[in-house]
């Protein structure tokens, strides 16, 4: 997932309350999952139509955070995501992090890619967020994928997954298998299943 292997779309988005343009940075076509395309032929157009620089129209999916937890106000969000999955958490994190904006007080964001290389997609935009909230924002990079392994064997994962406090909220992105192993470490760890969000 090295960036020059991302696709960059220009595409005009428009709902209800604003239209405008917008370039999206996509690691690869199974993240448009979350989209649907306007216009005929959708899926062929994905699969042997669609190049780089290409415009298309996306509606927004059905994608979002519930929390089913008793712990209110959710004071604290925890992200284990893997490869791609941080598009999602990068969005999340602009949304909760600004003043004002929610009653999150702290994110720690846990992401783990194969290669040290594939954090060359959000890297710079996860500094960013840290730069503008560095005491509201903890974030750590693993290079490992954990296909083989067991989160529970990885020191760096135990060292930066916080103990379970009420209010606390974790959500899941990855590839399906990293989804089931990351949501059984932290119910192993103690975290409520319903203060558990798994995004698929």
């Amino acid at each position: 997932m090295a960036l020059q292997n991302c696709m960059a779309l220009h595409m005009y988005v428009s709902n209800a309350f604003q239209c405008q343009d917008m370039i999206l940075t996509i690691p690869s076509l199974t993240l448009l999952k979350s989209f649907t395309l306007l216009g005929n032929r959708k899926s062929k157009l994905l699969k042997t139509e669609l190049e780089i620089g290409d415009e298309i129209a996306l509606k927004p999916g059905g994608v979002s955070l519930e929390y089913r937890g008793q712990y209110l106000p959710v004071k604290e969000m925890v992200f284990l995501c893997s490869g791609e999955g941080i598009v999602p958490v990068l969005e999340q994190v602009r949304a909760v992090l600004p003043e004002g904006s929610s009653s999150v007080q702290l994110v720690s964001v846990l992401w783990l890619c194969r290669y040290t290389k594939d954090f060359d997609v959000a890297d710079t935009l996860l500094e960013a967020e840290y730069r503008k909230y560095p005491s509201k924002l903890a974030v750590t990079c693993v290079d490992d994928d954990l296909r083989s392994g067991k989160m529970e064997d990885n020191k760096d994962v135990v060292d930066s997954v916080p103990d379970f406090l009420p209010g606390t909220m974790a959500i899941v992105t990855g590839p399906r298998a990293f989804r089931r192993k990351a949501k059984q470490y932290l119910l192993n760890a103690g975290y409520p299943n319903d203060t558990i969000c798994v995004m698929e």
